[in-house]
C-alpha cells in the first residue's frame, strides 16, 4: 500500500492571506469615522433670511471638501456635495441639505435636514457656516 502525501499549496496559503489582509482593511478603513454622530444644532442668527442664505453660499464655496450642488432659495434649501465621497457606495456620506429658516423679519436659524444629520463631515460644515455668519448658539 502506497501512501500519498499532499503538499499544502503556497497559492491558496498566499490567497487566504491576501483576503485576510484585504479583509482588515476594510474594516480598519469603516472604522476611522465615528458612525451615528447626529448633528441637530440649529444656528440662530440676527440677520435677515437674504443674508443668513448668501452667508451659507460663501460658507460653503470655501469648505473643502464640501461643494455647493443645487440652491432653491423659495424653499431655503442648499445642497452641498462632499467631494471625498464619490462611489456609489459612499452615496450616503455624499450630500447635505441645509435648511434655512426665517424666524422673525431680523432673525432666521440654520440646519441640516432630518436625513443629513448623520452625514459625515457635516459638522465640519456647520463649523464653517458658523464661522463665516458669526452666531449665536441655540
Amino acid at each position: 500500500m502506497r501512501r500519498v502525501i499532499q503538499k499544502e499549496d503556497p497559492l491558496k496559503r498566499n490567497i487566504l492571506g491576501f483576503v485576510l489582509a484585504a479583509l482588515v482593511v476594510l474594516i480598519v478603513g469603516c472604522v476611522h469615522q465615528p458612525l451615528g454622530v447626529k448633528h441637530k444644532e440649529v444656528l440662530i442668527y440676527d440677520q435677515a433670511f437674504d443674508y443668513t442664505y448668501d452667508g451659507v453660499i460663501k460658507a460653503l464655496n470655501s469648505a473643502y471638501p464640501w461643494q455647493l450642488s443645487t440652491t432653491d432659495k423659495s424653499r431655503g434649501t442648499i445642497e452641498a456635495f462632499n467631494q471625498k465621497y464619490w462611489d456609489t457606495l459612499d452615496a450616503d456620506k455624499r450630500t447635505a441639505t441645509i435648511l434655512v429658516k426665517r424666524i422673525s423679519r431680523k432673525q432666521t436659524s440654520v440646519e441640516l435636514a432630518l436625513e443629513s444629520q448623520t452625514v459625515v463631515g457635516v459638522g465640519d460644515l456647520l463649523k464653517a457656516i458658523d464661522s463665516v455668519l458669526g452666531r449665536s448658539h441655540e
